[in-house]
């Protein structure tokens, strides 16, 4: 894989607002992070997916539903650790990978040979070229199953949550990561790019206005799709080949400034807050900034 860029631009002080931000669910994991695991451990899913083999992993799992969800999710998280770093079939690992990626993830995998295969094909390709954004929010999942420490996922919650933190840490910045997709609909509903755009010091009202005019004049006499946002993004945001490896250092960063440096889920624990905090907090925060700008 290549190696992580620099963002020389993020100024340290944005990082500790970030952080800031943060701080107050540190500690509250238990409560806050409810993506549910059992449905992905039920008896028709695991057979569907393992051709009636049920891993060991998968029983332990079984035995702990008494527990919370972030307890759940943390074991989940170290079974799988040690199995994906331990001898194993190429098949067995193309089936915990879909299982990772689909039943766990929710990503649409089917349980057939060739597209679990054509999934690892993908997770193949970046271990051997590099990080690519097509799939990102498929592979990231895989390897950070497999090398917590290194990796997090690249999930359309966390992205939410993370650019609005950087938002209203620095308006100005340039270093905002593009979305994978898959937004759910209240994310949807409390889009936030237009506020990134007219708050940002090199674009703003003006800009955006003749800009929108532009862009209609263009397309007057054609059926051609609207560039402007992609323009729009192309000024300030991480580009798509860049945005693994710069996710992986704001990360990486904010990790290191929340948690102590002997806290080998640092990394993870920071994925699960802003994944947790992505429906309610940061909608909520949206909304109130519409508010205070008179929408």
């Amino acid at each position: 894989m290549t190696d992580m860029i620099v963002l020389n631009s993020i100024p340290d002080d944005v990082i500790k607002k970030v952080v800031a931000r943060l701080h107050p669910y540190r500690n509250s994991l238990h409560e806050l992070y409810r993506w549910p695991l059992r449905g992905a451990l039920k008896t028709e899913i695991i057979n569907a997916r393992f051709n009636t083999w049920t891993p060991d992993w998968v029983r332990s799992l079984r035995g702990q539903e008494h527990k919370s969800i972030y307890k759940q999710s943390i074991a989940l998280r170290d079974y799988l650790y040690e199995e994906l770093n331990g001898e194993m079939s190429y098949e067995r690992r193309t089936k915990h990978a879909a299982w990772i990626v689909g039943d766990w993830g929710g990503i649409s995998i089917k349980k057939d040979g060739k597209s679990e295969t054509d999934l690892f094909d993908i997770i193949t390709s970046v271990e051997e070229d590099g990080f690519q954004f097509k799939r990102v929010a498929s592979w990231s999942k895989y390897f950070a199953f497999k090398s917590p420490q290194e990796y997090a996922i690249y999930d359309e919650r966390v992205i939410y949550s993370l650019n609005w933190l950087l938002f209203t840490a620095d308006s100005g910045c340039n270093y905002y990561l593009p979305s994978p997709g898959g937004r759910n609909t209240v994310m949807n509903l409390f889009d936030y790019s237009l506020l990134i755009f007219i708050r940002h010091g090199d674009l703003g009202y003006k800009y955006l206005t003749d800009a929108l005019k532009q862009d209609v004049e263009l397309r007057k006499n054609s059926r051609s799709k609207s560039s402007l946002l992609k323009k729009l993004k192309n000024k300030i945001y991480v580009k798509n080949n860049k945005s693994y490896s710069a996710y992986l250092e704001i990360m990486n960063a904010v990790a290191d400034a929340l948690y102590d440096k002997d806290d080998s889920k640092r990394l993870l624990k920071t994925e699960m807050i802003l994944f947790s905090i992505a429906d309610k907090d940061i909608p909520l925060e949206v909304l109130s900034e519409y508010k205070n700008i008179g929408v």
